[in-house]
């Protein structure tokens, strides 16, 4: 019953989430429901009474932790695979492209940053 009952969570969570997301879409990348604001939200539309708020908030809290902490794993890995690439581009390159390859990566990465902050 009560693994019937957290995964049942577990899923209006993720539903909720869900919602949230669409609701958030267009504010910029980053933007992130705030799990108080999910667990309103689910508040509202499931009508929980107080019990179950605060044990749906601390669900929420919970998982939103996990999730950014995958989240930053993942992006260590991207950085890191990244380097190891590049470490390997620049052993076949000659000095001259070594160098010009550097300038691309730094434009690059200076786009990528404005495409992040949406200045495209």
């Amino acid at each position: 019953m009560r693994t019937m009952m957290m995964s049942l969570t577990v899923g209006l969570f993720l539903s909720a989430g869900s919602l949230f997301a669409q609701e958030y879409q267009g504010r910029g990348e980053g933007t992130k429901p705030d799990p108080q604001q999910v667990t309103e939200h689910m508040s509202q539309k499931l009508n929980l009474n107080e019990d179950q708020k605060n044990k749906v908030l601390e669900i929420n809290q919970r998982y939103q932790k996990q999730m950014e902490e995958n989240k930053q794993k993942d992006r260590q890995e991207m950085h890191q695979l990244h380097q190891k690439r590049s470490e390997e581009i620049k052993a076949v390159l000659t000095p001259e492209q070594q160098a010009e390859y550097e300038k691309m990566q730094k434009k690059a990465a200076k786009k990528l940053r404005k495409v992040q902050k949406g200045q495209f």
